[in-house]
């Protein structure tokens, strides 16, 4: 549960120089609120800027958002619409790439020399039995 909210909310609204183009006191007993756009603001904010603060439980917030215009773009012609559709509709499934054998694992780098493994086991190495004649 969400603890309750009892207090008020500021909420400035800003072009995009910062110039308050709005300012406006709410009440609420809210958590969450929806505010309309004020006529003054409609069309030119960039920012809106809140400030909340709780009588109820002695907590404060702050917050707010940059709202930018998207840049405008001219469509793609119609011809050019459809063909990129349809080189994506026939395009060729995703085939995986081929997964090759581990190169370490191949190369025996995980097994230790002969003179090392000798050694753990105890059994003279192989350049050694071969060199004492002992087979």
């Amino acid at each position: 549960e969400q603890p309750r909210f009892d207090g008020s909310v500021v909420v400035d609204w800003l072009d995009a120089k910062g110039t308050r183009l709005s300012s406006a006191n709410y009440r609420t007993r809210e958590t969450r609120f929806r505010l309309a756009v004020p006529a003054a603001a409609r069309g030119k904010f960039a920012q809106v800027r809140v400030y909340a603060a709780s009588l109820a439980s002695g907590r404060d917030a702050i917050g707010g958002i940059d709202v930018l215009a998207q840049p405008s773009r001219p469509d793609k012609p119609l011809r050019v619409a459809l063909a990129d559709w349809w080189h994506a509709l026939t395009a060729p499934p995703y085939r995986a790439p081929v997964r090759h054998a581990d190169t370490i694992a191949i190369l025996d780098f995980e097994t230790p020399p002969p003179a090392q493994l000798a050694q753990q086991t105890g059994a003279p190495a192989p350049a050694a039995a071969a060199a004492s004649g002992v087979r």
